[in-house]
C-alpha cells in the first residue's frame, strides 16, 4: 500500500476514534455538564501537523460528520470546522515535535471562538441576549474540558503522526 493511502487511512482513523470518543466515552462522562469537542481538537491538531489544506480537509470532513450526526442545518458545523482547520494551517511552519504549548494554546483559541460562532448562529439570532451566561456555563467549561483531554490525546495523534512519517521516508527511500 502506498504511504499516502496509509496516512490517509491512520487520519481516518483518528477522527472516527475522536467522533467516538467525543460522543461515546466523553458523553458518559460529563465534566461541568458538558463534553469535550473532540472533533475540533482533532481538526485543529491535524492542521497544526500538516498544514492549512489538510486542516481544511480534515476540518470538512469532522464538520460534516457534525453535520450529518447532529441532525441539524447541514454545513452549520462543516464552515466552522473547516475555517478552524485553515486558521490552525497557517501555524504549521511554528511545528516543534515536542512543543505542546503551541497547539494548546491554538485548541483552545478555536474552541473559544467555536462557541462564540454557535452563540451568535444559535442564540444570538434567536434573541438570546446573555453571553455573559452562556460564556460562563457553556464555552469556558467545554473549553477547559477539551484542553484536558486534548493534553493527553495530542500524544497519541503526535505518535501516529511520527509513525506515518516513518512510513513515507521508507517507502521513499525505495526509490531512490
Amino acid at each position: 500500500m502506498s504511504s499516502k493511502i496509509i496516512r490517509f487511512l491512520c487520519t481516518l482513523f483518528m477522527i472516527l476514534f475522536g467522533y467516538f470518543l467525543q460522543n461515546g466515552i466523553f458523553s458518559s462522562v460529563l465534566f461541568l455538564q458538558t463534553l469535550p469537542n473532540v472533533l475540533l481538537f482533532m481538526t485543529v491538531t491535524y492542521a497544526f501537523l500538516r498544514g492549512p489544506y489538510v486542516g481544511i480537509a480534515v476540518g470538512f470532513f469532522c464538520g460534516f460528520l457534525c453535520d450529518i450526526l447532529s441532525g441539524g442545518l447541514i454545513g452549520f458545523y462543516t464552515l466552522i470546522y473547516l475555517y478552524i482547520g485553515w486558521f490552525s494551517g497557517l501555524f504549521n511552519r511554528f511545528f516543534y515535535l515536542d512543543e505542546l504549548v503551541l497547539p494548546l494554546i491554538l485548541c483552545g483559541i478555536c474552541d473559544f471562538l467555536y462557541g462564540c460562532y454557535v452563540y451568535v448562529l444559535q442564540f444570538l439570532l434567536r434573541g438570546h441576549f446573555n453571553f455573559p451566561l452562556y460564556l460562563q456555563k457553556i464555552i469556558l467549561p467545554e473549553m477547559v474540558y477539551t484542553l484536558i483531554v486534548a493534553i493527553v490525546l495530542y500524544r497519541i495523534v503526535l505518535f501516529i503522526h511520527n509513525k506515518c512519517d516513518e512510513v513515507e521516508k521508507r517507502s521513499a527511500r525505495k526509490f531512490v
